[in-house]
């Protein structure tokens, strides 16, 4: 990939034509999350938001893990020593990063290969599109751990599966397959492990080939807080808006060129 740009160790960020990169870099401990990274992750997203080309976002995890939830042992030395303030900040930063995910203005695919637990698997529920491996498998681990729910799971949870299957995942905290996610929706598209950087390729090439998918994206995010008369109105919005712009014009006269 070119344009590369340093970051924080834990993350690193480059651009290429198709897309933005967000890749967690902790693969020793498969990508598991720390105040370093929380950090990182969350200045790497606001770069990328300062860019105006629409472009897809990728987020995807080094070595053979997405995110394996929290560092333990980072974890157990602010719990141990009583650093409930410094905890606090990175959890706050943390639920913001969901946030920012998800009201991004251009489609984040979440690129999930092995674990995705914890805050892992929140932040692919935040995005857009799950690409997964058939190695990829998901998990609560909070509840396993005497924790409440983070990562913003107990809002994306029950929009996704509904609400017994969301709250049979809580009270099992079972580890579910690439295979049981897909059915219950919380993957969109299932790849070969061993053909993983051509499905990457693959998918962002279809990307490539539509347009405002980030009007789309904010539509049907925002259809479930408002009346179907306010969406109707959204819609013809951010239809005529489109109507007006360079892009649709052009693939119109080609589209009746092809026909002509």
């Amino acid at each position: 990939m070119n344009n590369s740009s340093s970051m924080p160790a834990r993350v690193t960020i480059s651009r290429d034509a198709r897309a933005w990169f967000i890749t967690l870099n902790n693969p020793a401990k498969l990508n598991a999350i720390d105040a370093e990274m929380t950090y990182a992750l969350n200045e790497a997203l606001d770069q990328v938001s300062t860019d105006d080309s629409n472009l897809p976002l990728v987020l995807q995890g080094a070595g053979s893990a997405f995110m394996a939830g929290a560092d333990l042992t980072w974890f157990k030395s602010l719990v141990e020593n009583e650093r409930f303030d410094e905890l606090s900040a990175s959890l706050h930063v943390a639920q913001g990063i969901i946030l920012k995910v998800a009201a991004m203005s251009r489609v984040v695919v979440a690129a999930v290969r092995g674990a995705a637990i914890g805050y892992g698997f929140g932040l692919a529920c935040a995005a857009d599109w799950v690409i997964a491996s058939e190695k990829a498998y998901f998990k609560l681990g909070q509840p396993s751990l005497g924790l409440s729910i983070d990562g913003g799971l107990t809002y994306t949870l029950p929009r996704l599966v509904g609400y017994r299957r969301a709250m049979e995942l809580v009270l099992a905290d079972r580890t579910l397959g690439a295979d049981k996610a897909q059915q219950m929706g919380l993957v969109s598209r299932l790849v070969d492990d061993a053909q993983w950087d051509s499905a990457i390729s693959l998918a962002l090439g279809e990307l490539s080939k539509v347009s405002q998918s980030g009007q789309n994206k904010t539509l049907l995010r925002e259809s479930s807080q408002v009346s179907l008369a306010e969406q109707l109105r959204s819609e013809q919005e951010r239809f005529l808006e489109a109507a007006r712009g360079d892009t649709f014009r052009a693939r119109l006269r080609e589209f009746l060129d092809r026909k002509a």
